[in-house]
């Protein structure tokens, strides 16, 4: 049976619930509008920015405008398909750590693109030591795992 992966506002931050468990990532809510297409980084004309799922340090770092703490991975609104999630990867989907991102549902603030990630390891680059992967479900319906707190 698989958990449904759900985030939520909580005192000002994205949250994650996985089964019994509570996860929450810094999310500026007035800035939750961010552009709904595909942002891609990586090499070639990007000023530097970072593409979706990729480390960030700020909004600055982030092509969509969105990181999702300070330190976390670039982000932004997504519809109920990935297709808003691509990454800055060479394959044109993947983030820049080779890893796909997730489209996720969240309680109140829309749903939000999250990175895959197959162990905890996977998270580290994101520079938050709480962060862990985690299983749930993205809005298409895939069993997946992603990073959260």
């Amino acid at each position: 049976m698989s958990r449904t992966l759900r985030l939520g506002t909580f005192i000002g931050a994205l949250c994650c619930c996985c089964g019994l468990t509570l996860a929450c990532l810094d999310l500026d809510e007035r800035e939750v509008g961010v552009e709904e297409s595909p942002s891609r980084g990586g090499a070639g004309g990007t000023g530097g920015k970072q593409g979706l799922g990729d480390p960030c340090a700020s909004n600055d770092n982030c092509l969509s405008g969105k990181c999702s703490g300070t330190p976390g991975w670039c982000t932004q609104t997504c519809s109920a398909t990935n297709a808003g999630c691509k990454g800055s990867g060479s394959d044109g989907f993947s983030n820049s750590l080779g890893h796909v991102n997730w489209c996720v549902e969240t309680i109140s603030v829309g749903n939000f693109c999250f990175p895959a990630c197959s162990t905890n390891a996977d998270c580290t680059p994101y520079g938050v030591s709480a962060l862990t992967c985690q299983s749930g479900t993205s809005v298409t319906g895939f069993d997946i795992d992603v990073c959260s707190l």
